[in-house]
């Protein structure tokens, strides 16, 4: 392994000067030392699994910009943290297929995790060492005063510790390496935040759970998601019922995508309902007027002019409020490697009405089993929802300005004429 890479040494110059010059001081956990440490943890995990050279300098520099997006944005910083790697990476001359990788390892820290290569896995396991750390408590104090300082999430203690307690009772590393050199002393902090719990709330399960660890007199283990046969039915219920439900990030997201489909559907309802009054009343009027108006004109030839105008706004209305309600449907299919791919959404039925039953099931449960491609469905239905109801607003606001001006214009044309008859 090339130890003392050029390109290496330039990303930790440019990383060090950055943070520097561009690091809030309230990030007290995401900092530079966080960095380096994760770049040595990185090192150390590579050679665990038998990284080559290439992919542990690869995986190196994805380590020192992996945080970088800080700079920018707490929230979605991956992101940004990707455009400031690949403007340095471009800058420096490096092919695209390396710096694809190097980006694809920041894309792999994105929470949840979701490493597809070994190089994306060295560097989640090293991003969240500090799990398995003997100084996990001091490392978690600096967490929890960024939050509190950069997000203002202010956690009282027994929520603090349920919060971590879920955390580290799911998390899992994804290297041999990890799992065996880690895995242990997380169980470790693990179980002592399970203590802490109980003192501060006995009647909870974890702790009868942990006073029946000291009776049997056990050594401390905790729960590791590693070892799922470790778990007994009752700490996964525990862990179903007590932190699954108090995760209120991922509740509030799933309320808001409810929310915003029921507001969407309620808007797309009322926009019908309005151009099906607007085709009603126009209906009505072009019936009066054919009736009434038409076979009077050989007579009167001033009401011409009016009835024309009259007719033509009334046509225009009915035409606009129709193509505000005028259904469109795709073509309803959809291949299995578009479902690889995530290019499809399955959540409209436009996109598999023409598809078998054997393929619609297959691809719902690859769906159902990512937890990025589900909430990328629901994302894009929710957009193309918007983008129908721009339309349907957009022409019946058309429609609406088109009869109120024209019937004033087909008034006044009618009050023109009879004066100058």
């Amino acid at each position: 392994m090339n130890e003392s890479s050029v390109l290496r040494d330039r990303a930790c110059e440019h990383i060090t000067a950055l943070f520097q010059e561009k690091l809030s001081d309230e990030l007290t956990y995401h900092n530079l030392q966080h960095t380096l440490d994760t770049v040595e943890h990185c090192r150390t995990i590579g050679q665990g699994v038998g990284l080559s050279a290439e992919d542990q300098e690869i995986v190196d520099i994805a380590a020192y910009f992996h945080d970088s997006g800080y700079i920018e944005s707490y929230r979605d910083h991956e992101t940004y943290s990707k455009e400031i790697a690949e403007t340095f990476l471009k800058n420096e001359g490096v092919p695209e297929p390396q710096m694809t990788q190097v980006l694809d390892c920041i894309e792999a820290t994105r929470m949840p995790q979701n490493p597809k290569h070994v190089r994306e896995q060295v560097l989640c396991d090293a991003d969240l060492h500090n799990l398995g750390s003997p100084h996990y408590d001091a490392l978690n104090d600096a967490l929890r005063k960024e939050w509190k300082q950069v997000l203002d999430q202010n956690f009282n203690n027994e929520d603090w510790l349920r919060t971590n307690i879920f955390f580290l009772g799911t998390h899992r590393y994804f290297t041999d390496y990890a799992r065996e050199t880690l895995a242990p002393q997380r169980a470790v902090n693990l179980n002592a935040l399970q203590e802490q719990l109980a003192e501060l709330d006995p009647s909870t399960e974890v702790a009868i759970v942990a006073k029946e660890k000291k009776k049997k007199k056990k050594k401390p283990k905790g729960i590791d998601i590693n070892d799922l046969e470790a778990l007994s039915e009752k700490d996964i219920k525990f862990l179903k019922r007590k932190f699954i439900k108090e995760q209120i990030p991922e509740r509030g997201i799933e309320t808001m995508f409810r929310t915003t489909s029921r507001n969407h559907i309620q808007l797309s309802a009322i926009a019908d309902n309005k151009a099906n009054i607007m085709l009603s009343i126009n209906a009505i009027i072009i019936s009066i007027v054919v009736s009434s108006l038409v076979p009077q004109l050989e007579d009167r030839q001033f009401l011409l002019f009016p009835t024309l105008v009259l007719l033509v706004v009334c046509v225009l209305s009915v035409v606009f409020a129709t193509l505000s309600t005028r259904p469109k449907v795709t073509q309803g299919t959809f291949t299995r490697e578009d479902i690889e791919e995530k290019r499809a959404n399955l959540l409209f039925f436009g996109n598999f009405h023409a598809v078998d039953l054997d393929d619609f099931e297959w691809g719902m449960n690859r769906v159902m089993g990512d937890r990025e491609y589900l909430y990328g469905s629901m994302v894009r239905d929710l957009y193309f929802l918007g983008r129908v109801l721009h339309k349907k607003y957009k022409y019946l606001r058309i429609c609406y300005n088109t009869f109120m001006i024209g019937l004033v214009l087909a008034i006044l044309s009618f009050a023109a004429a009879f004066i100058m008859s």
